[in-house]
């Protein structure tokens, strides 16, 4: 068959077909349904998705089926903060998968409900993740504090509740005002524009303050009288990952967005900020997760070698 005669769809056509269906029949979709280039955002995230189950599926075998020691974390607070999210967001991966079936067997109703239900387990993913990088960041500027100007900043559990409480409240009270520019921009449109590029700006702010704190990790570890324990370590490297995702992916995801004809997406600007803020959904928790196997594997292999040592 000549291929310039065939009718087949490419696969761009498909995910558009698909959108246009799902905003056509199901009303709280309709707005996915009009976005252009729709398929681009998707597939990027469909990527990140993959790449998630792989490392959570991974994580879950190291340390329940194979006895791995998990590393001992800085904090046990920062630790339940990161297993509620993480929990929250596998819960928010079930719904998916559940609204995905109820779509397919047409119980609408019913999945427009659990639609609702997952965009609120979805947001306070977001939330959380976004909380955790800035309490990371929180804490390289306190042990810079301590080590360069003789601060006397203790690492207690009062600390850290102030840290998360603190964080969690900015963030809660930034996604709040965009929520209400939403609802204003229904009545004045230049004005639900302006509360975009403001929410747009502070997640630029949060990446330039993640290459901060990552410059200032890599001027610690350069001295060695900064005497970083285990715990630290782990943060330190769960903050590289994290920007090196991130310097990957942003770029990625902003060239694709501009090569991409203007025709065939309908503000690329919006598109990229939009899934700059989704990524971390997925990109924290997964980071979190390479770190505690890398540590625990090289630990481990660590000890190996001690004891075969002390064998021979």
């Amino acid at each position: 068959m000549d291929p310039e005669n065939s009718t087949a769809p490419n696969s761009s056509d498909v995910m558009s077909n698909i959108t246009e269906l799902a905003g056509t029949k199901y009303s709280y979709l309709e707005v996915f349904g009009k976005v252009k280039g729709i398929e681009y955002s998707l597939t990027i995230l469909l990527g990140l998705l993959v790449a998630y189950l792989i490392v959570t599926t991974t994580h879950f075998m190291i340390f329940r089926f194979w006895n791995y020691r998990k590393p001992t974390p800085v904090s046990p607070i920062l630790t339940v903060f990161y297993c509620v999210s993480e929990t929250i967001l596998l819960i928010s991966l079930v719904l998916i998968a559940i609204i995905a079936t109820l779509h397919f067997l047409h119980f609408d109703l019913l999945a427009l409900i659990l639609v609702y239900i997952a965009s609120g387990f979805i947001s306070a993913v977001q939330m959380m993740s976004e909380s955790y990088i800035l309490v990371l960041s929180a804490f390289c500027v306190t042990k810079y504090y301590n080590h360069f100007y003789s601060g006397a900043v203790t690492f207690s559990q009062n600390y850290w509740k102030a840290v998360i409480r603190i964080t969690f409240w900015l963030v809660i009270i930034k996604d709040f005002t965009f929520l209400i520019g939403l609802i204003l921009s229904r009545f004045l449109e230049n004005l639900g524009r302006d509360f975009f590029f403001i929410y747009s700006g502070f997640t630029l702010l949060v990446f330039m303050l993640l290459m901060l704190v990552t410059l200032l990790y890599t001027q610690m570890q350069c001295r060695s009288k900064a005497n970083l324990s285990s715990s630290e370590k782990l943060l330190c490297s769960q903050t590289y990952l994290i920007i090196f995702f991130k310097i990957v992916t942003i770029p990625a995801v902003f060239t694709i967005m501009m090569v991409v004809e203007s025709d065939k997406v309908s503000d690329p600007f919006i598109q990229f900020f939009t899934l700059a803020t989704i990524t971390d959904i997925m990109l924290v928790p997964m980071c979190i997760q390479l770190t505690d196997i890398i540590f625990s594997c090289a630990k481990r292999d660590y000890s190996v070698d001690i004891k075969m040592e002390e064998v021979a």
